[in-house]
């Protein structure tokens, strides 16, 4: 029977105590059967609290010791918004980390529920037998590059302190260890039911059906199978009789009601209802959004509904998805690109005369030009309607909750509505973050201050540390004292705890 876990990596700012924020969570799906490694989740994080107190410090040693910048983690996508994605895995799987303890304790803080295995960098401590730096006692744990030097001598490895690459390299180890019988795994079934009778996949030992990963739910009715025979998917419905042969090679991830499924490199469609399937049949597949999917097909991006039916032709050389019901789509295969923005009619509401362009969020579509001469890019955004309603002008630019823009000009960073007007100077040192409760962080020469969604500096860039958001203000620090300051800028002293 196939027995396959995850082994998760996270990258975060110092330690639990400390306050640290998971930054980046990269998961792997590990075949003990076969050694095969799968990436099945790898994402930045944003935690709230997050801010330039991260980078500072202690807290800020894993921006020092990897490519991970702060501007990165200040745009990732929250936990709060991945959280679902990630229970969904750790309700599907067992799972491991190299020091288990460091990154469950984190996630299990965070509310996670995880169905644990031993921690390999425990289990591969007598093994090493290190000796501690004192030269006695018990040997100490390895770390994860002394553990492949102890495997993978000839094949060297520097730890890149980056989630999904830390996690593969990781679930080497874990496989080696298990081969070696030192990797228990608790009973015989880890991610799946034997059942009596069914006309769901078989179990070679025993001619047991086994129903290898669940994909339904309250929502879904499709139960996803390996056959262990022929090691192809199919589908069965939640009383184990077969819906869907097993004919895939693969099955992808689910999103809008509609599953990827593989045959021989081809990629095709099935609903979570098992009664609508699109043949596989395109080459590359994004994933649905606003009821279309970019696919495509001899090199050429064109949009499918839900059911398999071409909206938009196969005439496009890249595409993004649909967002607030336009996507970025590109014609011409040699720079300077050619983006433009198109309906879900296929009509274009822009020229295609862009560098770039990025997904619209509230109202705006990030758009850049590259000029030829001087060789620099320079970014704006447009609205719904095609109108460059912020200038390109910026060498660098995000857009913000609720419609504002953190953009870089002459080096320094500032603040813009979605109309285009300037809100603050152009004086800061980092990207202006989200707003709280109508506040904002704000940093100078390392010093940090408050800004309103109106521009106003409600509070001057002198504080040395801002410790945390809380409701209707945040509390900042200076000289180890901290104080209070509301959405108003009003600043009350903190008594010490």
């Amino acid at each position: 029977m196939t027995k396959e876990i995850l082994v998760v990596d996270i990258e975060t700012t110092g330690f639990l105590n400390q306050g640290g924020k998971i930054i980046e969570i990269g998961i792997v799906k590990l075949n003990l059967e076969t050694g095969n490694i799968i990436p099945v989740y790898n994402s930045l994080i944003k935690e709230d609290g997050f801010d330039i107190l991260h980078t500072q410090d202690s807290l800020g040693w894993i921006f020092r010791n990897s490519d991970l910048t702060y501007e990165q983690v200040n745009y990732a996508p929250s936990l709060n918004n991945q959280k679902e994605i990630i229970q969904g895995l750790f309700d599907e799987y067992y799972a491991t980390a190299y020091n288990k303890d460091f990154d469950f304790g984190f996630l299990k803080n965070r509310g996670f529920r995880i169905r644990e295995l031993p921690c390999p960098m425990v289990v591969a401590t007598p093994i090493l037998n290190l000796p501690t730096a004192k030269g006695f006692g018990s040997p100490k744990y390895p770390t994860v590059e002394e553990a492949w030097h102890y495997f993978f001598g000839e094949s060297a490895y520097i730890e890149a302190h980056r989630g999904l690459d830390d996690a593969k390299h990781e679930a080497k180890i874990v496989y080696q260890l298990f081969k070696l019988g030192k990797f228990k795994i608790p009973g015989i079934n880890i991610q799946s039911i034997s059942i009596e009778s069914s006309n769901c996949g078989i179990d070679d030992s025993s001619n047991k059906h086994v129903p290898e990963i669940i994909e339904s739910n309250n929502k879904h009715k499709l139960i996803r199978k390996q056959n262990t025979q022929n090691r192809k998917w199919g589908f069965c419905d939640q009383n184990n009789n077969l819906i869907i042969d097993y004919i895939y090679d693969w099955i992808g991830i689910t999103n809008e009601g509609m599953v990827e499924v593989h045959i021989n490199r081809k990629i095709g469609f099935v609903d979570v209802w098992g009664e609508n399937v699109i043949p596989c049949q395109f080459d590359e597949a994004q994933f649905f959004s606003e009821g279309l999917n970019a696919v495509s097909k001899n090199g050429l991006f064109g949009f499918i509904d839900r059911a398999g039916i071409v909206r938009i032709p196969f005439v496009y050389n890249e595409v993004l998805r649909f967002s607030e019901g336009l996507a970025p789509a590109r014609s011409g295969e040699k720079e300077p690109y050619q983006f433009g923005y198109i309906n879900t009619d296929g009509h274009a509401i822009t020229e295609f005369k862009y560098y770039e362009a990025d997904i619209f969020m509230y109202g705006l579509g990030k758009v850049s030009v590259w000029n030829k001469n001087t060789n620099k890019v320079r970014i704006g955004f447009i609205n719904r309607f095609g109108e460059e309603v912020i200038p390109l002008k910026y060498k660098k630019a995000e857009t913000l909750d609720n419609g504002y823009v953190t953009a870089k000009f002459n080096g320094k960073w500032g603040l813009i509505d979605s109309q285009g007007n300037e809100l603050t100077l152009f004086k800061y040192d980092l990207p202006i973050d989200d707003f709280h409760d109508g506040i904002s962080l704000v940093c100078v020469n390392r010093k940090i201050g408050l800004i309103n969604i109106y521009g106003d500096e409600i509070v001057p860039p002198i504080y040395d540390i801002a410790e945390c958001y809380m409701d209707s203000g945040a509390i900042l620090k200076l000289n180890d004292e901290s104080f209070f300051v509301d959405n108003f800028g009003n600043i009350k002293k903190l008594k010490p705890i």
